[in-house]
């Protein structure tokens, strides 16, 4: 007979009897229950239950882990503030086990030392050590080497400059079983070989995120306990990837598939995810793809996305093909993923356009007009399931996308007729009338009978299917460029802001909307963002940005909505590119804030009372900030030094125009490299070369690649993009 709650935490019978009083049931618990509670708390939020009573007090000291982001803080300052005092006051003689830091942008060398130091005098008993910063990475490679204890290392470090990260060939880390590892260069050795990661013996999962490989071209990894691997977005500059892992059992890439895997690593594995990018537009991807595929000879489970077919569609009689491989196939699930102005998509488009004009110049026009219609490929390629399908048809097959109003369920059917077992997505959209002109439609069917119908977009009147989600998202993209150029005065775009608009984001996503139409849409997207902005501030919600979820309790849910109905929308979802709403919309924004949170903190907040209550900081005059006020020039900036708070007030006016000018200066010698470059040489500018060159540049954003990537369509900001030098392509990504 198992043991009841009671009996295990031992609490006394006249404590027990108090909970039927209504009285405080948590605080009955021991010490070390409360202890691992407070162990998978943020830092920040677990200091801050030392207002709840004496015993809480100085409870937190005691934690064995630390969980310290600057994501939940408003200013580096106050992070870096937080983190001296935490380490300063924490209860030395207490175990570390585990550390996760994370410091968006450069990190002061100070505070890495100090960091670093810290993990260093608790090595013993450390157990999980996740860091990630813009920094030097000898000190912290160092350090780790200390922590024998280690069985988990995340590690994240983006060199300062445009130097390589290199991970060492030999890290003595015996206990180690998970690897994750970002930005490093591997070493090769005189076999033309690198391999990083022989020396962990017991290591079970492996994650390699934006990596490269130096003199060598083989990238080996020999594992014999080995059982997950995941790798996103590789180098070009090596060729081949080794795997000589028996025990492999999930392989997860994302990327494009340049390296041919070889050794008999894949044959094992039971689980597979792939994700190619629209940007793979090369028949030799499509090919390393499809010996992936054919390596797959024991696969129960396969994952793809839609635009992972479109790649391997690209293989010259692919349908010819005979797989000796997916014969254990039980499961296949479809990703679908919208293209509305993807790379890929705009290849196939052209595909399909000189094999029209291969016929006849009219066929060609007849298509073109089409395209500049609606008409889009269809987003699984015809035929290509059942290809994949051809050694374990019996299999059950799911299609599934996040962004369900960008698709027609009858346009998909078509897509994959004749497969069996197969399920949709519940959220799909529900078949529209066709908002192609006919004579469009006709002249398709024309140049493409069989697909033509299928391929036409479908819009009706309702904002899910007249603003699909990366339709919203170009939108907001647009709208984020003009503010930054300051082309929002007073919270308003002017009518020439909104013909611009209109027409950048006609010419994007090839539809025909109205200025009208983005009034409408930018009113209703202000509305939105301004409830939930409403419901962050109150006590009782929190945001997480990852998941884009909200969490609050039932009573604090339904308190809530009593008073603001509209909030109702946010509770199974939060709010859609809130920070970039954030940019457009929010007033109080500040050059020295990070925008990462939900948690702003206010100058009256509960930190600054910690800070000054029980961090041993003197109490300071705190400032009160009016959001809603429209003395938009003043900026109010907490700094906390040598224990004091000060509160300076500073001009924003000079600022703005200083980073105007700024801004304005780089573009303009952007410009004259341009020119210069184009009077004297001719210069590859493809995507390709375009794709390369920011695959090299290994710590942007997926969001920033992305918006490259847009820009990349325009032959002009391509013949920029490769006229710059480094560092204006940093500066200029990093304005995206």
């Amino acid at each position: 007979m198992s043991k009841s709650v009671d009996e295990v935490i031992m609490i006394p019978p006249k404590k027990r009897a108090r909970r039927d009083d209504n009285e405080d049931s948590l605080s009955d618990l021991p010490d070390c229950v409360l202890l691992h509670i407070l162990s998978f708390l943020n830092s920040k939020h677990a200091v801050q239950t030392c207002i709840l009573s004496t015993r809480w007090k100085h409870l937190w000291k005691r934690i064995p882990t630390l969980i310290l982001h600057s994501s939940t803080f408003s200013t580096v300052k106050l992070f870096a503030t937080f983190v001296t005092r935490i380490l300063t006051l924490r209860d030395s003689s207490t175990a570390l086990h585990a550390l996760e830091f994370q410091r968006r942008g450069i990190i002061e060398t100070k505070l890495l030392t100090m960091i670093l130091n810290y993990v260093c005098s608790h090595n013993t008993h450390i157990q999980r050590l996740e860091i990630d910063v813009t920094a030097d990475v000898c000190p912290i490679l160092s350090c780790f080497s200390k922590c024998r204890a280690l069985t988990s290392l995340k590690l994240s470090v983006c060199p300062k400059s445009y130097t390589k990260t290199l991970f060492p060939k030999s890290l003595n880390l015996p206990l180690l079983t998970s690897l994750d590892l970002a930005y490093f260069t591997f070493c090769g050795s005189e076999n033309d070989c690198a391999e990083p990661f022989s020396a962990f013996t017991k290591l079970n999962s492996l994650v390699i995120r934006g990596c490269k490989v130096k003199d060598a071209q083989i990238l080996s990894i020999s594992s014999e306990t080995l059982v997950d691997l995941t790798m996103h977005r590789f180098s070009s500059k090596f060729s081949q990837i080794k795997l000589s892992t028996p025990s492999l059992f999930t392989f997860t890439f994302t990327g494009i598939p340049v390296q041919k895997i070889c050794g008999n690593g894949l044959s094992s594995v039971r689980q597979v995810n792939i994700d190619a990018p629209d940007y793979a537009t090369s028949v030799e991807y499509a090919l390393v793809l499809l010996t992936w595929l054919q390596d797959l000879v024991s696969v129960e489970s396969l994952i793809v996305t839609s635009t992972t077919l479109q790649v391997l569609s690209l293989v010259p009689d692919l349908f010819e093909v005979k797989l000796p491989s997916l014969c254990n196939l039980k499961s296949l699930e479809v990703e679908l993923i919208p293209l509305y102005s993807g790379f890929l998509l705009f290849y196939m488009e052209e595909v399909m356009l000189k094999k029209a004009a291969a016929k006849s110049r009219k066929e060609a026009a007849k298509l073109r007009k089409a395209f500049k219609a609606g008409l889009k490929p269809p987003p699984i390629p015809d035929g290509i399931v059942g290809f994949l399908l051809q050694n374990s048809p019996a299999s059950k097959v799911n299609i599934t996308t996040g962004c369900p109003s960008s698709f027609n369920l009858k346009q998909v059917e078509e897509s994959v007729k004749g497969v069996k077992n197969i399920n949709y997505c519940s959220k799909f959209a529900a078949p529209a009338s066709s908002a192609v002109p006919a004579s469009a439609a006709e002249s398709a069917s024309a140049v493409a009978p069989a697909s033509a119908a299928k391929m036409a977009t479908n819009v009706d009147n309702s904002d899910s299917m007249l603003w699909p989600d990366l339709v919203t998202k170009a939108f907001i993209d647009i709208m984020v460029d003009e503010v930054t150029k300051g082309n929002m005065p007073n919270g308003v775009f002017l009518t020439g802001t909104w013909t611009s608009m209109t027409t950048r984001l006609n010419s994007i996503t090839k539809r025909s909307y109205k200025k009208e139409q983005l009034q409408e849409k930018m009113h209703g997207l202000r509305a939105m963002f301004h409830e939930f902005y409403s419901l962050l501030q109150n006590t009782g919600f929190q945001w997480n940005a990852e998941t884009n979820t909200v969490t609050a309790s039932e009573e604090v849910w339904q308190n809530y909505l009593k008073t603001h109905d509209k909030a109702s929308q946010f509770q199974k979802k939060g709010c859609d590119h809130y920070k970039l709403l954030e940019i457009i919309f929010n007033k109080n924004n500040e050059t020295d804030v990070l925008h990462y949170s939900s948690i702003q903190d206010q100058p009256n907040s509960i930190v600054n009372e910690l800070n000054n209550q029980y961090l041993n900081t003197e109490s300071a005059n705190n400032a009160r900030v009016d959001n809603d006020s429209s003395d938009n020039d003043i900026q109010v900036e907490q700094i906390i030094h040598s224990g004091k708070q000060k509160i300076q007030v500073k001009d924003l006016t000079s600022m703005k125009e200083s980073a105007s000018h700024q801004v304005g200066d780089a573009l303009v010698a952007q410009a004259k490299i341009v020119e210069a470059s184009s009077s004297h040489l001719t210069v590859d500018c493809s995507l390709t070369k375009c794709v390369v060159a920011l695959e090299e540049i290994s710590d942007i954003s997926d969001d920033i690649f992305g918006k490259a990537l847009e820009k990349f369509k325009d032959p002009d900001w391509r013949e920029m993009f490769i006229a710059m030098s480094n560092d204006r392509r940093r500066g200029w990504l990093f304005r995206l």
